[in-house]
């Protein structure tokens, strides 16, 4: 069963190393396994997923393939867009989509109260983050940025307007602040990912 499985990965997934592993996010919020729908080749494959604060985490076998960052994002169903039974869709801040779907329908459902509740307890959170704003070299442009993070008044910026460069701390409501810069023409996106901080660049 999953149980023996997972007892077997478990042992696979702890390289040692300095590697994100099931064992080094231990405790998490949720785990089991998915059928994930690639990126680029739309194919289905069985990956392991864990759930821990705000971040999903997929792996196949012991090996780490990725996470999605859950701020920001709405989680649906998902069956006519894919053609699967138990299937949905997490659609992340900046506009991508990733498809899952279980066995099981009421796998499903778990996993979908799970995710909405996680992207609900951490839509309002402190957070560092790092954004880059391209074509920010005239005035007026910075002057626009400026006033769109100014809006937000728990939010602290740093600026390095040479680098093209805003560094964020504070409490903010991502999904609010993403559509404040949509609004004015900047398009953010995820460029690298960390648990601590993230880098964004804003077109």
């Amino acid at each position: 069963g999953i149980n023996a499985e997972y007892g077997v990965m478990n042992l696979l997934f702890d390289s040692g190393g300095g590697e994100v592993t099931v064992e080094s996010l231990q405790p998490v919020e949720k785990e089991g396994w998915l059928t994930k729908q690639g990126r680029i080749v739309k194919s289905w494959k069985k990956r392991w997923c864990v759930l821990k604060e705000g971040v999903l985490y997929y792996f196949e076998k012991k090996v780490f393939k990725g996470k999605i960052d859950l701020r920001g994002s709405s989680i649906q169903i998902a069956v006519l867009k894919t053609g699967k039974n138990n299937a949905f869709e997490v659609r992340t801040r900046d506009g991508r989509s990733y498809f899952f779907y279980s066995e099981k329908k009421n796998e499903m459902d778990e996993w979908m109260t799970v995710l909405s509740a996680s992207v609900t307890k951490h839509e309002n959170e402190e957070l560092r983050l790092s954004l880059k704003i391209r074509g920010i070299e005239c005035e007026c442009c910075r002057e626009e940025v400026t006033e769109i993070f100014d809006h937000f008044q728990q939010l602290a910026v740093n600026y390095e307007w040479q680098s093209q460069l805003a560094h964020l701390s504070g409490v903010v409501n991502i999904h609010e602040l993403f559509g404040a810069l949509e609004e004015r023409g900047f398009l953010p996106e995820i460029l690298e990912e960390d648990h601590s901080s993230r880098a964004v660049v804003v077109n």
